[in-house]
């Protein structure tokens, strides 16, 4: 890898930082897939991340607004009821997450404009 390309990783890994200061790693491609796979699930997430299922679930509910009763989550995806199985939740980005997105996309195709 040359140091432009590191430079560049850096750069998106910038842009995360800009959202949350401490963003693992298995939160950041949580949301990748999320991104990539909507509107997706807990479970089709599973079969794409190397996590344990439980891990996955615990990632997806920090990414949504309320993590867990004692601290709020990040906001960037929601979590949409089936309306033909109130089981089952769709998971999408927030206008937040798409936000996020936007500002990657920007930085992995050098455009500076705002």
């Amino acid at each position: 890898m040359t140091t432009p390309e590191v430079d560049k990783v850096l750069e998106i890994l910038s842009v995360f930082k800009e959202h949350n200061t401490e963003m693992p790693l298995q939160q950041i491609e949580t949301f990748l897939q999320v991104a990539k796979r909507q509107p997706t699930t807990v479970t089709q997430l599973c079969e794409h991340l190397p996590q344990a299922p439980q891990s996955v679930a615990r990632n997806v509910r920090i990414l949504t607004v309320v993590a867990n009763k004692e601290r709020g989550g990040y906001g960037l995806v929601e979590q949409i009821l089936d309306i033909q199985d109130s089981r089952r939740r769709h998971l999408q980005l927030t206008g937040k997450g798409e936000r996020l997105i936007k500002e990657l996309s920007k930085v992995i195709n050098n455009d500076k404009s705002d």
